[in-house]
């Protein structure tokens, strides 16, 4: 049984109200990730060459497996806010999101390289991957607050 449009706006179910939900839930998680991978890399010692999530996660100081968790997440979000967005033909939305993910691929790119040499520029780069996947889905959230503006079609 379909919701009215009405009903489905006041109880937060239409495409848009999901998309802005996601757009901040991956900023927000973004913005975590970034204070704790600042915090991995200048009080935890990574455990060199051991580039398997799984054993992150289990073995890992807390702050490095509470960052590997947070990146699973974060995978998650963006797969997520990517098929909305698509299905919605949000294209900006869409866009940003795109560019989000793979920013955060860069980023994670970046961080295994860094567990596996301990190398500051692999930590610079995912930093700035960070900062542009903030960017990114800040864009997309601008553009959700524009859509919603709209009148409803």
């Amino acid at each position: 049984m379909a919701i009215p449009l009405a009903v489905a706006h006041r109880l937060g179910r239409t495409p848009i109200s999901r998309m802005r939900r996601l757009c901040f839930a991956a900023f927000t998680l973004l913005v975590v990730q970034y204070g704790l991978g600042t915090g991995v890399n200048l009080f935890v010692t990574v455990p060199k060459s051991d580039t398997d999530i799984g054993k992150t996660i289990r073995n890992g100081p807390l702050v490095l497996s509470l960052h590997a968790v947070i990146g699973v997440l974060l995978v998650f979000t963006a797969i997520a806010l990517i098929v909305l967005a698509a299905r919605a033909g949000a294209r900006l939305v869409l866009g940003g999101a795109v560019l989000g993910a793979l920013a955060m691929a860069a980023a994670a790119a970046a961080g295994s390289a860094f567990v596996r040499t301990g190398a500051n520029s692999a930590s610079m780069a995912m930093g700035m991957a960070a900062g542009v996947g903030l960017l990114c889905y800040g864009m997309a959230l601008f553009a959700l607050g524009e859509r919603a503006a709209r009148p409803v079609e």
